[in-house]
């Protein structure tokens, strides 16, 4: 039953660390979803832990799609700032040369 209650617990933080866009928490619960699946691999899975995969399976792939969204944001922005950057440059040297 503990682990029962754990996957239950990782799916919540799952949810949680997406929603809050915590990636440090969301990595830090995938890690230790993997640690878990390597231990359930070894034995069957409890009724009580099979009833608990629904949900820790659509929370793993709302962080999924989270970090994917995050991903896809920030190479925008990686790109916009790699597109602007013979402006900030000559930005930069016209400041210096002022002062």
């Amino acid at each position: 039953m503990a682990d029962a209650a754990l996957l239950q617990t990782l799916a919540r933080r799952l949810e949680q660390a997406s929603l809050r866009q915590d990636w440090e928490a969301l990595a830090a619960a995938d890690a230790e979803l993997a640690t878990l699946a390597q231990r359930l691999q070894q034995r069957p899975l409890s009724s009580a832990e099979r009833s608990q995969l629904p949900r820790l399976l659509a929370a793993h792939r709302q962080a999924r799609r989270s970090c994917a969204a995050e991903t896809q944001r920030l190479g925008e922005q990686l790109a916009g700032w790699q597109h602007n950057r013979e402006g900030w440059v000559a930005y930069a040297l016209a400041a210096e040369e002022m002062e």
